[in-house]
């Protein structure tokens, strides 16, 4: 069993508040996620990764939010194409983008249904399967209309809650934030 430090701790908590993976955090810190769940019989520990994983859960969809806004390769120039021929729509790139942001909306309804599931009010979830943002004819909503939502949705959620993941239990700014 890896020994237990505030060091490690706190590369672990930031780690998770950046909306990285216990299993990725563990791998770079070099210590097995059962003795991260043995830690979090510590009362203190566990409430300090809880707040860590909400914060975690607002990055993946502030992720959400980049990968939606990011247009590089949609369009290409076809090999076939003259220098004159406008670019194409690149499908492969944009069903990408689309499976990279469902697949975080899946994720996050799972893991924080109250905040992100479809059924929650304002739920993130159901940003591409309804909320009136999908088209007439039953396809998802485009990433412009989930990127807005979304971005609405974390306002609202940063207007409710603060980033604190402090050691000692105060409230800060979170993990390396430099913003001092």
């Amino acid at each position: 069993m890896t020994r237990r430090s505030a060091s490690i701790e706190e590369r672990l908590l930031a780690g998770v508040a950046d909306g990285r993976t216990l299993r990725e955090m563990c791998r770079e810190t070099n210590v097995g996620r059962a003795t991260v769940y043995t830690w979090m019989k510590d009362e203190d520990f566990a409430q300090r990764m809880a707040r860590a994983r909400a914060i975690g859960f607002d990055a993946i969809a502030e992720e959400m939010l980049e990968i939606a806004d990011d247009s590089r390769n949609d369009w290409v120039q076809r090999a076939d194409a003259s220098e004159t021929d406008p670019p194409t729509r690149n499908p492969d790139n944009i069903a990408r983008s689309k499976l990279r942001i469902d697949t975080r909306m899946r994720v996050l309804a799972h893991w924080d249904p109250r905040r992100y599931a479809s059924g929650a009010p304002g739920g993130v979830a159901g940003l591409a399967a309804g909320d009136g943002a999908a088209e007439e004819d039953g396809e998802a909503a485009e990433p412009v209309a989930i990127a807005a939502r979304l971005a609405s949705l974390l306002s609202m959620v940063a207007a409710r809650e603060a980033g604190m993941i402090g050691h000692d239990g105060d409230s800060d700014d979170g993990p390396g934030d430099d913003s001092d």
